[in-house]
């Protein structure tokens, strides 16, 4: 590790995410909201549209080196944040 990423670069995690913003319910997602999905396979996905479902439509990293996709999900996870208010 080098001393930029050491003492420079300090990353809380995708867990501090869940604290950040504005606390929200699913119901009240809108375009640019996050969903963060805890433990130890954590996640987060920023909120797009509902689907036709009831789904939620989000954009997010999934897994591979700089790989960004759209999928549907169901959506059901403990937090819901609102990071930047319109």
């Amino acid at each position: 590790m080098t001393a930029f990423n050491k003492y420079i670069i300090k990353s809380d995690g995708t867990m501090k995410l869940s604290t950040e913003g504005s606390r929200i319910t699913r119901t009240e997602l809108l375009p640019g909201d996050i969903i963060v999905r805890p433990g130890i396979d954590s996640h987060v996905m920023m909120f797009l549209e509902w689907a036709k479902d009831g789904k939620v439509k989000v954009i997010h990293e999934n897994g591979a080196v700089n790989n960004v996709s759209i999928a549907t999900f169901d959506g059901y996870y403990p937090y819901y944040r609102r990071i930047i208010n319109s």
